[in-house]
């Protein structure tokens, strides 16, 4: 007769793909109950699974619908449940990724809590010379020089912009509003006087002077110097031309 094909050990980890878990070192020791059967483990292990996954989609879906809701906070999220999903996919048991899902929720309340104190803090009117304002200062002019292509460089370009900028926070010296401004200027946020228009209007341009052989815009004195309207109206004639 034949030898017996030798039993498979109950503990070492099974297959994944006939979808059945991993038996992690939680269930070897639920095995060693003579009342307990590896289908009891495995159909407990299951449910375990099912709540895990339930918790992940619940705090998904609470991150992406709130009213502080952030892509890329939505994002890690996702991120950091997926490689939760792994481990226990590969045998870490679901009681201990619970335990890390809650220690997730604690982190991600407490950063709440520092956010909206943050918030608060930003709103503060400061002089116009404190070092946090002269730091969103800076961050707008090395915006304008490294964009001087595309806004042009004289008082209707990034001159005008920096000094748009100044005269602006003096009217509102708080750190929101800097930030709010250097968003939709840099475009973070879309707005219509954003780089992004002006970028667009470049790229015409750059169009419109390789039709004609010109070369770059940047060759005309009056594109290099002007601003934006300067340059969709200088844009327009062109076309119409």
């Amino acid at each position: 007769m034949p030898e017996a094909e030798p039993q498979k050990e109950i503990y070492e980890t099974p297959d994944q793909e006939d979808g059945k878990p991993a038996l992690a070192s939680s269930d070897r020791k639920n095995l060693e109950d003579e009342n307990t059967t590896i289908s009891k483990v495995a159909q407990k292990k299951e449910r375990q699974q099912q709540k895990v996954n339930d918790e992940i989609e619940k705090m998904l879906t609470e991150a992406a619908t709130g009213e502080d809701a952030n892509r890329n906070d939505v994002q890690n999220l996702r991120e950091e449940s997926e490689h939760l999903k792994r481990r226990m996919k590969f045998g870490e048991s679901p009681e201990q990724i619970l335990i890390e899902l809650a220690q997730i929720k604690k982190r991600r309340a407490r950063e709440k809590v520092d956010e909206k104190a943050q918030a608060e803090k930003e709103k503060e009117e400061l002089d116009i010379n404190y070092p946090l304002l002269q730091k969103q200062i800076k961050r707008w002019d090395d915006i304008c020089n490294k964009n001087t292509h595309l806004i042009g460089g004289g008082q209707k370009g990034a001159d005008g912009n920096k000094a748009w900028f100044r005269q602006e926070l003096a009217k509102n010296p708080t750190i929101k509003f800097a930030k709010q401004k250097i968003d939709e200027f840099d475009g973070t946020i879309p707005h219509p006087e954003g780089l992004a228009p002006r970028r667009k209007n470049f790229q015409e341009l750059e169009q419109l002077c390789k039709k004609y052989s010109f070369g770059s815009p940047l060759k005309s004195a009056y594109i290099k110097e002007n601003g934006k309207d300067e340059r969709e109206a200088f844009l327009k004639e062109a076309k119409e031309a």
